[in-house]
């Protein structure tokens, strides 16, 4: 049995750089100076530390509940605590 690939007709679709124009034209073009990149993002970096801390802080409250009263949680306790 072939391969797949042997199998499967490929269609090549692209053009010489006189017939695309568009792609020659972006190929060929100068950046003059730098760019400056602005790659921070405090807002999302702040949001992600507060689920952490939010989730970190409900676990600890649940594992001391469950010494305090020194019985077993349900299983399902933890997904219950995390909704809400």
């Amino acid at each position: 049995m072939g391969s797949l690939a042997s199998r499967v007709r490929y269609r090549d679709r692209d053009k010489k750089g006189t017939e695309n124009s568009v792609a020659d034209h972006l190929s060929r073009l100068r950046i003059e100076g730098d760019v400056p990149i602005d790659d921070s993002l405090p807002e999302e970096q702040l949001m992600a530390a507060k689920i952490v801390d939010r989730g970190y802080l409900t676990k600890c409250r649940l594992e001391e509940e469950r010494i305090a009263r020194g019985e077993e949680v349900p299983w399902y306790a933890d997904f219950v605590n995390y909704l809400v």
